[in-house]
């Protein structure tokens, strides 16, 4: 009975698989159909073997698949059932054996890809790009929180105040450094004005001599005392006696000194200086008509000390004309010609001194120094070699004709011409109002002004070099903790 022997045979089948392995396993024999096979009445053993073989090989090959179990008729049935020939089912099941054993499995062309995505790649894509999103507003979330802009905000003002801090403490670097040169320019001033109050000492000194001694004043008594006054005021290279303004004794400590006889009211160029000086006394003890040209040549400073005595007649006792010395082309008439102009230009009444009443002028004392000598005691050549200034002294007002093509500077420092002002300088007023000095002592840094101090850009350097560092590491560390904390804050990004 066929139906009968199929559970055995699959139960045999099922043991024998369990029992021998795969690898070796020989193909069965195909025998040829036999005449009960092809007269339908049963399957023979070979057949059935066959048929059984099949599926084990397959589950020997490939692996169980795992899925709900197969809903069908009991196995008797499915044996009952409509089956194919004993031919039909012997050769499926020799070839289902063979192909499973001998032949690889059979690799088909690749799937052709679908535009419309799966249902479960769709989810994948979505899943996916919403994961990113969320990533993307975690990762700029962190600008919008207060403590990363607090953070900018500190490392900018920390920025800030440490460039204004080095700005302002080289400007007040500058301001000081113009502070000590103005210092030491006011030093220099006074020790020029105190050098003119010394010049002013000579004058006097030789005038005192000179009311005491009168006509009797001798050369020699003259040259003893005016080589004691060189000697212990220096600066002053010449001291003059000059009777009626005609120059009579001199003493020049340098070597250099005027012509004697030279008639000061006869010159064209001292004549109107003269007759000032005796009008300005006793406002001013001597005057200073200078700097100017000297006529022997060079410049120097002149100061006069007008002379009044009670012997010294009314009237200037000169001739119209002078001859007695050297005038060249500087002569001029004495203009005192007619007593109209005797009273005008040669009449010069003096004060009352220590009781004394009519006095008239009587000589000039005079003190010549000239630049170089009058600035040497001074040390205005240390500042130009030592120090690295560029210095100038001018007039400020009525200078001497002698000096209008440099606006009244008569004396500067070797790289500084006369005609070229100083860069912004620094300003010491030099006045002496008894002999009515009124100068303008200049002084700048040979070069101009710094605009910035030499370390300022080293500290500039170093401030915002350290202050980027210390910023920028707070500023990282603030960040990242804020991104940690939102990153956390945050599920599934």
């Amino acid at each position: 009975d066929t139906s009968a022997a199929k559970p055995t045979v699959a139960r045999t089948t099922t043991a024998f698989d369990r029992q021998v392995p795969m690898r070796t396993f020989s193909p069965p024999t195909v025998s040829p159909p036999t005449m009960e096979r092809l007269s339908g009445t049963a399957p023979p053993a070979d057949a059935s073997a066959a048929a059984s073989l099949a599926p084990a090989t397959n589950a020997l090959d490939d692996p169980p698949t795992v899925g709900p179990p197969t809903v069908g008729p009991p196995p008797m049935a499915r044996a009952s059932a409509t089956a194919p020939s004993a031919d039909a089912s012997s050769a499926s099941s020799s070839a289902l054996a063979t192909s499973a054993l001998y032949d690889p499995p059979t690799v088909g062309p690749p799937p052709v890809e679908s535009t419309t995505a799966a249902p479960e790649d769709a989810s994948a894509a979505a899943i996916s790009a919403s994961g990113r999103h969320r990533l993307y507003r975690v990762s700029l979330r962190w600008l919008a929180d207060r403590r990363t802009w607090a953070t900018a905000v500190f490392i900018c003002c920390v920025v800030g105040i440490g460039t204004w801090l080095s700005i302002e403490q080289d400007r007040f670097m500058l301001v000081a450094y113009r502070s000590n040169v103005q210092r030491f320019a006011d030093t220099y001033g006074l020790n020029l004005a105190e050098q003119l109050r010394s010049a002013v000492g000579t004058t006097l000194a030789v005038g005192a001599l000179a009311k005491v001694e009168g006509d009797a004043l001798t050369e020699a008594n003259f040259d003893l005392l005016a080589n004691r006054l060189l000697r212990f005021y220096p600066g002053i290279g010449e001291l003059q006696f000059s009777p009626y303004g005609v120059v009579k004794f001199l003493h020049s400590y340098s070597g250099k000194s005027t012509p004697p006889g030279l008639s000061l009211f006869h010159h064209q160029l001292l004549a109107s200086g003269s007759r000032t000086t005796i009008r300005a006394y006793p406002d001013r003890l001597a005057t200073t008509p200078g700097p100017q040209e000297l006529v022997e040549g060079g410049l120097a400073v002149i100061i006069r000390h007008p002379i009044f005595t009670t012997v010294a007649p009314r009237i200037l006792p000169l001739n119209e004309t002078h001859t007695g010395g050297p005038l060249g082309p500087y002569t001029q008439e004495l203009g005192c010609a007619t007593e109209e102009e005797a009273e005008a230009n040669c009449y010069f009444p003096g004060p009352d001194e220590d009781g004394e009443t009519g006095t008239h002028f009587y000589a000039f004392a005079t003190a010549v120094s000239r630049m170089d000598e009058l600035l040497k005691p001074v040390g205005l050549k240390h500042l130009h070699t030592d120090q690295e200034y560029e210095w100038q002294l001018r007039v400020t007002k009525n200078w001497h004709r002698s000096i209008n093509g440099t606006q009244g500077v008569f004396a500067t420092s070797p790289d500084s011409p006369a005609n070229v002002t100083l860069s912004d300088p620094v300003i010491v007023n030099v006045t002496v109002g008894e002999i009515g000095i009124d100068w303008e002592f200049s002084v700048s840094p040979r070069g101009g002004w710094a605009q910035r101090d030499a370390s300022f850009t080293t500290q500039l350097v170093l401030v915002a070099v350290f202050t980027v560092i210390g910023g920028m590491g707070m500023g990282c560390a603030t960040v990242a903790g804020v991104r940690a904390n939102y990153k956390l804050s945050q599920p599934n990004a």
